[in-house]
């Protein structure tokens, strides 16, 4: 089961892309998502990309994290 799947199980919802910033072969995508007790949740993962192909994910608890790893 994927994290997102685990969440909406939970009782998650209303998820929202924030941000989507890349440089090179790296793209960083930032997304949130209102967590069963209304706050909202937010999340970041870096891809690297190859002929238009995720190679390679990382994940990033802080977005602004993520979007520095990328340069962005």
């Amino acid at each position: 089961m994927s994290g997102i799947e685990s969440q909406r199980r939970q009782g998650a919802g209303d998820w929202q892309l924030e941000d989507v910033r890349g440089r090179g072969d790296r793209v960083a995508v930032a997304y949130s998502w209102r967590a069963p007790d209304g706050s909202r949740a937010r999340w970041a993962q870096v891809l690297t990309l190859s002929d238009a192909k995720i190679v390679g994910m990382r994940d990033y608890a802080s977005p602004a994290r993520a979007l520095r790893a990328v340069g962005a």
